[in-house]
């Protein structure tokens, strides 16, 4: 039984759209995971999942919000069965401290701190110019 991915929420302008946008490549690179117990290592493994959810062209891993490509964490296969919450990707840059991460549970805003203190996965950390405003 394959499950589709989801189309993005109806949401508010600039965060909500980011919210949207992550929500459903957290749906199809988990769909992937799942499908092929593996990890999608690219964006050519989600294109046709996000093509089933009508997600095409060259902006869907682009943030709305501050206009840069998501950073993803290509090959990372989540451990769904341990509960565990781990950053699967995020906006290359925070707006007025509000960070929108995609992580194995779902899509979230985080704090610059609490971004910081974010589970990643081996290999990964949060942007070095992480800084919250004083």
């Amino acid at each position: 039984m394959t499950i589709g991915c989801e189309a993005p929420p109806v949401s508010d302008k600039q965060q909500g759209d980011v919210f949207g946008q992550l929500n459903s490549i957290q749906s199809c690179y988990l769909q992937y995971s799942m499908q092929y117990n593996k990890a999608p290592a690219s964006p050519d493994d989600l294109a046709p999942l996000l093509e089933q959810a009508g997600l095409t062209g060259p902006d869907v891993f682009r943030s709305s919000r501050d206009g840069t490509d998501f950073v993803i964490f290509w090959g990372v296969k989540p451990d769904l069965q341990s509960g565990g919450n781990v950053v699967l990707g995020h906006e290359a840059s925070g707006l007025d401290d509000q960070w929108v991460v995609m992580t194995s549970m779902g899509v979230v805003a985080m704090s610059a701190s609490e971004f910081q203190d974010a589970e990643f996965p081996s290999g990964h950390v949060a942007p070095a110019e992480l800084t919250d405003p004083e």
